[in-house]
């Protein structure tokens, strides 16, 4: 396979081949070598553009593929979670058992980061609710029944 090092190599060759044409037209006084050392040198010209356009266009495979890997590992990294409702109404990602890693506890993570800014986001838990710490969400999912505070009523007019 071609690779960035031998396109450059070739521009390289190239680039001297030309210079060494153009030093002949320069010497020679003779028609038929100046007609000739001209054809070479837009040969040469010719083939040099064709090497720039492979060189971008390689770069341009290289920067694909290197999006395309990142996106295959994120859409692996998703895979590693499975919807569940932790409490009534309230739907998260959470860790699938087997996909945990040496150590890894489970966890939640914030849908909303997940489905819409395709980020993972792991949920930090209170007891009663989860909360996304992802500046751009910032989102709270309750995962237990809250408890009930008692307030005891005082009468400032009784006696």
């Amino acid at each position: 396979m071609v690779d960035a090092t031998m396109v450059g190599g070739a521009i390289s060759s190239l680039k001297t081949l030309y210079e060494i044409a153009n030093g002949m037209l320069t010497a020679s006084k003779d028609a038929a070598v100046n007609a000739k050392a001209i054809e070479l040198l837009s040969t040469i010209s010719e083939i040099q553009g064709r090497l720039l356009e492979a060189q971008q266009s390689m770069a341009q495979m290289q920067d694909e593929l290197r999006k395309a890997n990142e996106e295959l590992s994120r859409r692996a990294q998703f895979d590693r979670y499975e919807l569940a409702e932790p409490y009534r109404g309230t739907r998260l990602y959470r860790l699938k058992a087997d996909a945990a890693r040496s150590g890894e506890p489970t966890h939640f993570i914030c849908p909303n980061c997940k489905d819409v800014l395709n980020k993972i986001s792991i949920l930090q838990e209170d007891g009663s609710a989860a909360y996304c710490k992802n500046k751009d969400c910032g989102q709270v999912f309750d995962i237990a029944s809250q408890p009930k505070l008692e307030r005891q009523y005082h009468n400032p007019y009784a006696v």
